[in-house]
């Protein structure tokens, strides 16, 4: 039975030795350029792990997620910045947004910290807590950060430092 196109899939997963991994597939998009290749297989812009910062798995507008580097740019920010996880995933998505893309991001650290952001109006997602409980949400989070006027300074100096790290991209 053929089930047709159903977006893309990202994972991300620390092992009991504390290794991080992260995958990424994609559904492709209808009408495609022949010979384009997909965001999700390109390390870096759609995937990326690091056991000393994080995995990451990204989705969304991959022409964007190609030119930012996005998971890179949120592994190294882990790395470099004093922000948490969820920030960086936060500052990455609002990167996306500034040029007019949608993307959303997953990302796991060897503590166990997520980091969740999007900017569409839904992205499915699931994952378990220390405890072994199964969240699984589909629209925004009720208390979404993303974005808000509080956290809106916190963000673009996220940014900010994102461009101190990385150097402006076109």
């Amino acid at each position: 039975m053929a089930l047709g196109n159903r977006g893309t899939v990202g994972a991300v997963a620390l092992d009991i030795g504390g290794n991080l991994a992260a995958g990424t597939s994609t559904g492709g998009i209808t009408g495609k350029l022949p010979g384009r290749v997909s965001d999700s297989c390109i390390i870096g812009a759609g995937c990326y792990a690091a056991n000393q910062s994080c995995a990451v798995s990204c989705t969304g507008d991959g022409e964007i997620m190609m030119r930012e580097f996005s998971a890179l740019s949120i592994s190294q920010a882990c790395c470099h910045a004093q922000y948490s996880l969820q920030m960086n995933c936060e500052a990455a998505v609002y990167r996306a947004r500034e040029k007019s893309g949608d993307i959303g991001v997953i990302a796991l650290n060897q503590k166990g910290e997520t980091g969740i952001a999007f900017n569409s109006e839904r992205m499915m997602r699931a994952w378990s807590d220390a405890s072994g409980n199964v969240i699984a949400e589909i629209y925004w989070m009720s208390k979404s950060l993303l974005f808000s006027i509080i956290d809106m300074k916190v963000a673009v100096d996220a940014v900010q430092q994102f461009d101190l790290i990385q150097g402006s991209r076109v």
